[in-house]
């Protein structure tokens, strides 16, 4: 009996290993950058509303869903598809959707108008019933989130895809976790792949890691360890590959626009447009 409780308070006294993540799968991330109080990611912000509204969307590393659901919320999207390789975050990302989807009913007056007027903007009169915003356009769900949005598990570069299927991709702090996990070689083919998926005149939203953050995270698999070895590409680089090697016509920087007073954005921002 005594050994038993020795034994006990020696587990006990023993340090719980902290998970690592290495795919960068950390469980409510934008908390973490943001705070739990922020109400919107100030990334939301600077989106342009006709990046989204109308759109097919991808949002590679999508984590929890908050931002993927604030766009769809927000501008209206036609779909909205949110992938994650970690199938809990993913669980949570759907949670969040339901919430925010049984959310939607309104309590007042102001509610209910406020409430019409954007299904008014998504092609939807009250009472459910479509009504086409212009000729040639599709008709939107504007009241059922859950018939926009979607979130499924998957390494995004293992899954084959009709090339042309988005309008919008975002790829929102994931550029380092690839470039560690599958080197120069798989950050080539993840950016040729968002290329190819996006149609013309498409946009890929793209938020890189500074090259100074990979040395942090080099330790959390020997598979990082080693590719951070070999790496020859910098994030520094991502602009020129993009515009002369992958394809696209010109980018933009947005990171100005961000709100100054939130901690936890100070890095930059870019679209490219094909």
């Amino acid at each position: 009996m005594q050994g038993s409780q020795q034994q006990q308070r020696q587990d006990s006294g023993k340090k719980r290993k902290k998970p690592e993540y290495v795919y960068g799968n950390y469980p409510f991330y934008y908390g973490y950058r943001v705070g739990k109080t922020l109400e919107e990611d100030p990334r939301v912000s600077v989106f342009k509303q006709e990046w989204i509204e109308n759109r097919d969307c991808l949002d590679i590393g999508c984590n929890e869903g908050h931002v993927t659901i604030a766009l769809a919320v927000k501008f209206c999207c036609k779909s909205m598809v949110g992938v994650d390789i970690d199938s809990k975050l993913i669980y949570k990302a759907r949670c969040n959707l339901q919430h925010e989807n049984s959310g939607k009913t309104p309590s007042t007056d102001s509610e209910e108008a406020a409430v019409e007027q954007k299904a008014a903007k998504c092609g939807v009169v009250a009472g459910g019933k479509h009504t086409a915003k212009e000729a040639g356009d599709d008709v939107l769900s504007g009241l059922e989130l859950s018939e926009r949005v979607t979130f499924k598990t998957q390494n995004y570069l293992d899954v084959y895809c009709k090339p042309g299927t988005y309008d919008t991709i975002l790829c929102l702090s994931i550029s380092k976790w690839i470039h560690l996990n599958w080197g120069d070689e798989g950050l080539l083919k993840f950016f040729a792949k968002v290329f190819k998926e996006l149609r013309p005149g498409g946009r890929l939203v793209l938020e890189p890691q500074p090259w100074e953050s990979y040395s942090k995270k080099r330790r959390v698999s020997e598979v990082t360890r080693k590719n951070f070895q070999r790496i020859k590409l910098r994030p520094d680089n991502f602009p020129s590959i993009l515009t002369e090697k992958i394809g696209f016509k010109f980018y933009e920087e947005i990171s100005s626009e961000l709100p100054s007073d939130k901690s936890g954005f100070r890095r930059p921002l870019f679209v490219y447009h094909k």
